[in-house]
């Protein structure tokens, strides 16, 4: 957040609207959480444990549908899924170019399983 900040001072610098970056102020103050990865599953009995506990969980809810309908799609997580991306008369979720890495737009086809598990429509 602090950079995003320093970018507008420093371009307020070069325009003449700013006498410098007061972002600097922050360097110490703003603490960056470090970041955890998490290793894949790639053992099967291990994976199977994981589909188990996400039946078993005791609701439905948004999330327990996203994570039903992950290894269907093995999307990039973060991808911020849109009700409105989604046709299930095509079987396509359609992610635009600025939600992917590269830039180009995905059309991710949707298998028979997930359009069989989708109870929530956004339509």
């Amino acid at each position: 957040m602090r950079s995003v900040v320093s970018r507008v001072f420093r371009y307020g610098i070069a325009t003449g609207r700013a006498k410098r970056d007061v972002a600097t102020d922050l360097r110490r103050a703003i603490v960056v959480p470090k970041t955890k990865h998490h290793a894949a599953i790639i053992c099967p009995k291990k994976f199977c444990v994981l589909l188990r506990g996400i039946e078993e969980a005791p609701e439905f809810t948004i999330t327990k549908f996203a994570l039903r309908m992950t290894p269907h799609v093995f999307v990039r997580p973060g991808g911020g899924a849109e009700w409105s991306k989604f046709d299930l008369d095509r079987a396509v979720w359609s992610i635009p170019a600025e939600k992917m890495k590269m830039r180009w737009p995905h059309q991710m086809p949707l298998s028979r399983q997930v359009l069989a598990r989708w109870t929530i429509r956004g339509r």
